[in-house]
C-alpha cells in the first residue's frame, strides 16, 4: 500500500515501482498506477517478467528497447536477469560492462563480487584479480557503502580470511540488513557448522523481503539439510516450487529433500525414496540439460542404489558437451568403483583438475591410482599438476593459520569499540517463531 500510494503521488518514484513488482504484483497493475510514464513501460516489464521467473521473456523485452538494453544500467539489469536464472557465469561480463560504461555505478558490484568469489576456486589467479579491481573501485567511489564492505568481505573470503570476513560482512549487514547480497554474503562468512544458526536468521529476513531470489532459497536448504532438519527442508522446497513454479533448480530442491529423508529414515535402506529423488532428478535435467547440479546429486543418488554402470553411460554421453570439473570428476570415481577402465579415470580426474586446481577429491584419488600397478605411469604433466597443487595447498595453509590470527586479533579490537547490538538479535524471537519448523 505504502508503495502503490508514493507512485500515485510521483510518477517517477521508479523504485517504488520496482518494490511492488518484487512483491508480485502484476506489471500492468504497476503501470495502471504511473499510465503517464510512458517511457519507462518496457522497462518496468522486463522487471516484472523477471521477478516473476519468466526470465528468458524478459530478456526479449529488455532486447526490444535497445535505448535501455545498451545502457549502463541495462546490462547491469541484464547481469541480474542471468543470475535470478543460475545462469552466474554468463551473468560476470554483462556486469563488467555496465561498470566500464559507468565506473561510478555500484548498482549491482556487490552481487558481482560474489560471482568473483564463487568462480575463484575455478580460475583464482583471475578472479582474485578481477575481485581486488572491482573492490578498489566501489572504495574510490565510495568507501564506506555497503557494497564496499561487500566487496571487501569477498575479497578476505578468497583469501580464506574468515574472521576478517565476518566483521566487514557485519558491518555490511547493519547497513543493509534485509538485502539479498548481505545475507548470501554472511552465510559465506560463516565456515563452523556451530553457528549457522546465525546466518539461518539473516537469510530468513532477507528471505521475507525478496522472495524471488533463489540463491536464499538454496543456502537455507543447504543450512536445513546439513542439520538434518528435513520437515523444514520440505517447507522451504515447497515454498519454493510455488514462488518459482516446477523448473529445473525447484525439482533439484525437492531431491535433495527426499535424499535428506532417506538418510535420515528409519528403515535401513529407504530405496523407495532414492528411486523417487532420482526419478526427479531426471526431469530435472530433461527441462535443462545444462544445468550440473542436478547431474552430480543423479549420480550420487544411483551410487546408493550400486546403479554406477547407468552412471558410467550417463556421464561419458554428457562429460563433452558439459565440459565441467564434477562430470569429469564423477565420471573418475565411477571408473573407480566399477574397477575398470582406472586409464579412463586418471584421464578423467586430470580433465577435472584442469577446470579445479582445488579439487582435492580429484586429487586424492589420483594419488591412490598412482601406486596401483595395473595402470600406465603418470605423465609428466599430470605428476607436476599433482605436486603444484599439493604444495600450493600447504603454503596456503600456513599462510591461512598466520591470516587467522592476525584477523582474531584485529575483529576483536574493532568489536570491542563496535556497537554491541546485533542485526540479526532485535528479531530473532519473532524469527524463530516463524521458521518452518
Amino acid at each position: 500500500m505504502f508503495c502503490s500510494a508514493v507512485l500515485e503521488a510521483c510518477d517517477f518514484a521508479l523504485p517504488a515501482a520496482e518494490k511492488l513488482l518484487e512483491l508480485g504484483m502484476d506489471w500492468k497493475e504497476v503501470l495502471k498506477l504511473i499510465p503517464k510514464a510512458t517511457w519507462c513501460h518496457r522497462w518496468l516489464k522486463t522487471l516484472g517478467l523477471m521477478y516473476a521467473a519468466k526470465y528468458e521473456n524478459a530478456l526479449k523485452v529488455l532486447d526490444s528497447c535497445p535505448i535501455f538494453s545498451g545502457s549502463p544500467e541495462g546490462k547491469a539489469l541484464r547481469g541480474k536477469i542471468f543470475v535470478m536464472q543460475g545462469r552466474y557465469e554468463d551473468s560476470i561480463t554483462h556486469f563488467e560492462d555496465a561498470i566500464a560504461k559507468k565506473p561510478t555505478h555500484l548498482r549491482h558490484t556487490d552481487t558481482l563480487a560474489r560471482m568473483y568469489c564463487m568462480f575463484s576456486s575455478f580460475k583464482l589467479d583471475q578472479m582474485a584479480g578481477e575481485l581486488d579491481k572491482i573492490t578498489e573501485r566501489v572504495r574510490n567511489v565510495a568507501p564506506n557503502s555497503v557494497e564496499s564492505y561487500v566487496c571487501l568481505a569477498y575479497r578476505a573470503v578468497v583469501q580464506k580470511r574468515y574472521e576478517l570476513a565476518a566483521a566487514l560482512a557485519e558491518k555490511a549487514l547493519k547497513m543493509d540488513p534485509y538485502g539479498i547480497e548481505t545475507a548470501l554474503l554472511m552465510r559465506k562468512c560463516i565456515v563452523d557448522p556451530t553457528k549457522l544458526d546465525k546466518a539461518e536468521l539473516v537469510l530468513k529476513r532477507a528471505r521475507r523481503a525478496h522472495m524471488t531470489c533463489f540463491d536464499i532459497y538454496d543456502q537455507l536448504m543447504d543450512i536445513y539439510t546439513s542439520t538434518e532438519r528435513v520437515s523444514a527442508a520440505a517447507a522451504l522446497s515447497k515454498e519454493a516450487t510455488k514462488a518459482f513454479g516446477v523448473t529445473a533448480r525447484t525439482l533439484h530442491l525437492e531431491a535433495i529433500v527426499l535424499r535428506a529423508a532417506a538418510e535420515n529414515s528409519d528403515v535401513e535402506t529407504d530405496n523407495s525414496l532414492y528411486r523417487r529423488a532420482a526419478a526427479l532428478l531426471e526431469k530435472s535435467i530433461d527441462l535443462d540439460f545444462y544445468y550440473v547440479p542436478a547431474y552430480v546429486t543423479l549420480v550420487e543418488i544411483r551410487r546408493e542404489l550400486e546403479m554406477e554402470e547407468e552412471n558410467m553411460e550417463l556421464l561419458e554421453n554428457v562429460q563433452v558437451e558439459l565440459h565441467a570439473n564434477e562430470i569429469y570428476r564423477e565420471l573418475g570415481i565411477t571408473y573407480v568403483n566399477l574397477d575398470r577402465h582406472l586409464d579412463k579415470a586418471i584421464a578423467a580426474f586430470h580433465r577435472a583438475l584442469r577446470l579445479n586446481q582445488f579439487d582435492m577429491v580429484a586429487v586424492s584419488s589420483l594419488r591412490k591410482l598412482q601406486h596401483l600397478s595395473n595402470v600406465t605411469p603418470f605423465t609428466a604433466e599430470l605428476r607436476n599438476l599433482l605436486n603444484r597443487i599439493e604444495t600450493a595447498t600447504r603454503e596456503e595453509e600456513e599462510e591461512e593459520t598466520a591470516k587467522n590470527q592476525t584477523d582474531e586479533q584485529m575483529s576483536g579490537a574493532e568489536n570491542s569499540a563496535a556497537d554491541d547490538s546485533q542485526p540479526w538479535s532485535e528479531d530473532m524471537e519473532s524469527e524463530q517463531e516463524m521458521s518452518v519448523d
